[in-house]
């Protein structure tokens, strides 16, 4: 009788066959959860990564109507923001003022600020569309808002504005670096900025 009741206090508790699938299913929850996390972080780093932009345009459209000046006086040509599509180097845009009112960030000027994209965050392509039946996806595009309108310039390239913005229209393509999300801003001849979905 001591026998039996000894060998029936000796199991209670987990065998090591338990305790080893306890730990993995614990494990593979955990790592679900960090997955999803991750995914998570990376779609608001890409909203709020747009957002930002549109809000970037916004401020360059709202210096033309306020008159803000740089370095003591309005710049001729207005205040604009350069994007740049190459290999390697497509996770930051720049503000600038057009001071030789050329429409684009020129020699000899000097860019306002350099906003980098959060990590994860790059611009996957720039496209125009001047309705001549031409669609474009530049290295380079610039949108320069020119007083007193504010007027919108969408340019490609240095030197390769349309000279008459009528039926302009641009769109900035933010995607994450696994290429699950895209958010596309786009910015038309009166100015209107919107970011889709």
């Amino acid at each position: 009788m001591k026998l039996f009741k000894r060998n029936k206090l000796n199991n209670k508790g987990f065998t090591f066959i338990e305790l080893i699938v306890t730990i993995a299913i614990i494990a593979i929850v955990s790592s679900i959860f960090l997955l999803s996390q991750k995914s998570v972080n990376g779609s608001q780093k890409l909203e709020m990564s747009a957002q930002k932009l549109a809000s970037d345009l916004r401020q360059m459209q709202s210096y033309v109507l306020n008159l803000q000046d740089h370095n003591g006086s309005f710049p001729d040509g207005g205040w604009g923001i350069r994007f740049q599509k190459t290999s390697g180097n497509n996770t930051s845009y720049s503000l600038y003022a057009d001071d030789n009112s050329d429409r684009v960030l020129g020699a000899g000027e000097q860019y306002l600020d350099n906003i980098a994209l959060p990590g994860g965050v790059y611009i996957e392509e720039l496209w125009l569309d001047d309705h001549t039946s031409t669609e474009f996806t530049p290295n380079n595009l610039f949108v320069t808002f020119e007083p007193p309108d504010p007027r919108v310039w969408i340019c490609r390239n240095a030197g390769q504005c349309n000279p008459d913005p009528e039926g302009v229209k641009a769109e900035i393509t933010l995607s994450n670096s696994d290429n699950t999300i895209e958010r596309v801003i786009e910015i038309n001849k009166y100015g209107l900025i919107d970011v889709q979905d």
